[in-house]
């Protein structure tokens, strides 16, 4: 088998923010609380507990969520309380996500006047690149006076070979992920269990049972699918003991070799393609798989058509959110991972380091140990605030040291409540960890009952041992950026332009050996060098 398997994965039961919990959870949710390192996190109150001498302003410059609208400090009481807590008043430079953020932040980048911290870093090689020129300082400099990111190194001793630029100095802070599991194999369970049709343990047991229900619901999408046919490649590799890793335009990490191999090459790669060529004859793979957006995967679902997918795990609980809302009797849940011909199986899990994703404070700040006493609060002593707001009122510190959202808080059994962006003023992306879904309340995970078909998801992936190891993530130099833009770009839409002519038929699998030469004339050779090297300045890390 091409990956190897992590330990158990982590089910720490922690809110991604309260915005989510305040949309899933009623009444208290009940979350045990550390710093990083396992150090009881320690209180602040009012100027006694500020972290600067007086009241010092940061200039931020933020990426804004489309859900979760930033607001002025003015206006923000969220941004006030932080104020009251640390000192420091922040002046938030919000840019909507996607494009138009990284347009602004390129223009910001290429000018003389540098906010006092970048806090979505989007590019981190940009970042890094710029940082050994002079425009950022390193968090290397500082660390005597930062005990929590010091802690949270400690913790996570993949952050500085992630993150840290090529002369090893830590530029950017990351965003920090507590659960790895990312996708899953989903199933209509009402469906499942109406028909008397067990869950398939291999793929081709898949294949027979979405043929008796394309037979039995003729109006339903059998396996729908979102977001391209590479989003496929990767979820399925692994199971045909290949890999296709999107970030590395198809490049993986075969565990065996301990090399980096381009996928498209294997002949695993081309079984799969071959398999999933004969679901779409078969009229079980959406015919609009490589078109559907996730709008439209959306409706569908809510429409009750698609019997199959993969897709997040959230999407669980989201779902059956949706159906137990309208009184329907449809319901989701995950299967354990199909084996694939040789019986591999599994979906790879996500690095707890989130990349292009973090903070970097430049040198134009004119207090710039202000603000990296700032990030390190967010990572220590700020993170409860960060995450869940204004303490006593929008959540509460019990005296055990778990948290509970505040019974006022807009939740399922209070729907009306109040809204933790609207009312509150609470920043999305401040908050710097992202932790899994949370619970009305504990709930056992061998029970499979609607309210905890998440847990009971997790539990399914847990035991099938589901979640496959993670590809590290690369840093390169400008010159290998520059093979990567080149020629890493015409190999990447070569593979697009011709994928779903395999799987359509459109093209015919026997030519496959000559796309793949194709494909190597494109400069497979150069990019295969590029992610090797990487790869081994990434373990002398």
């Amino acid at each position: 088998m091409h990956k190897q398997y992590p330990g158990k994965v982590l089910s720490i039961l922690l809110t991604s923010a309260i915005a989510l919990t305040a949309c899933t959870s009623g009444g208290s949710t009940d979350l045990k609380q550390t710093a990083p390192g396992g150090a009881a996190m320690p209180a602040t109150s009012g100027k006694e507990g500020w972290i600067v001498d007086k009241e010092t302003e940061l200039t931020v410059f933020m990426q804004e969520h489309p859900s979760f609208p930033v607001k002025s400090f003015a206006d923000s009481a969220f941004l006030k309380y932080i104020l009251d807590k640390t000192g420091i008043k922040l002046n938030i430079m919000s840019v909507p996500d996607g494009d138009a953020y990284k347009q602004k932040l390129n223009l910001i980048l290429n000018s003389n006047d540098l906010p006092d911290i970048i806090w979505n870093s989007n590019n981190d090689a940009n970042i890094n690149s710029l940082g050994e020129k002079g425009a950022f300082l390193a968090y290397d400099d500082y660390l005597s006076k930062l005990p929590d990111i010091k802690n949270t190194l400690d913790q996570y001793p993949d952050i500085r070979k992630t993150i840290a630029a090529n002369n090893n100095k830590l530029y950017i802070m990351p965003r920090i992920l507590f659960d790895t599991m990312t996708e899953l194999f989903i199933f209509r369970k009402d469906i499942l269990e109406q028909e008397k049709l067990e869950a398939p343990k291999t793929f081709d047991e898949l294949e027979k049972v979405l043929l008796t229900l394309k037979q039995k619901y003729p109006d339903k999408i059998p396996w729908i699918n979102r977001s391209g046919s590479e989003h496929l490649m990767n979820r399925l590799a692994n199971s045909w003991n290949t890999g296709y890793e999107t970030a590395t335009g198809g490049f993986y990490l075969n565990t065996t070799t301990k090399k980096y191999v381009y996928g498209p090459t294997e002949d695993g790669f081309k079984q799969m393609v071959v398999w999933l060529k004969k679901m779409f004859d078969e009229g079980l793979l959406d015919k609009e798989y490589a078109l559907r957006t996730t709008p439209q995967w959306e409706q569908a679902f809510a429409n009750e058509q698609p019997l199959f997918t993969i897709d997040f795990i959230s999407r669980i609980q989201t779902l059956n959110d949706q159906y137990l809302g309208k009184k329907s009797n449809a319901r989701v849940v995950a299967i354990a991972p199909p084996k694939g011909p040789t019986g591999a199986s599994g979906i790879e899990g996500r690095s707890p380091v989130l990349a292009n994703a973090g903070i970097a404070v430049s040198k134009s700040s004119k207090n710039p140990e202000a603000a990296f006493k700032f990030i390190n609060w967010i990572y220590g002593a700020g993170r409860d605030i960060a995450r869940y707001g204004i303490e006593g009122q929008t959540y509460t510190k019990n005296s055990d040291g778990t948290i509970s959202v505040a019974a006022q808080m807009q939740s399922k059994s209070n729907p009306t409540g109040k809204d933790l962006i609207k009312d509150f003023g609470w920043v999305y992306y401040l908050n710097k960890f992202e932790f899994p879904l949370e619970h009305e309340k504990p709930l056992n995970p061998n029970d499979n009952k609607d309210e905890n078909l998440y847990m009971y998801s997790r539990k399914v992936m847990e035991d099938a041992k589901g979640i496959v190891q993670w590809d590290p993530t690369l840093s390169f130099d400008d010159e290998q950026n520059k093979v990567l833009r080149s020629k890493g770009t015409a190999v990447t839409d070569y593979f697009k332009q011709n994928i779903d002519k395999f799987i359509m038929g459109a093209r015919p699998i026997g030519e496959w050996d000559a796309f793949v030469k194709e494909l190597q004339s494109r400069g497979l050779s150069d990019l295969d060098k590029v992610y090797n090297d990487a790869y081994q300045a990434y373990l002398k890390k």
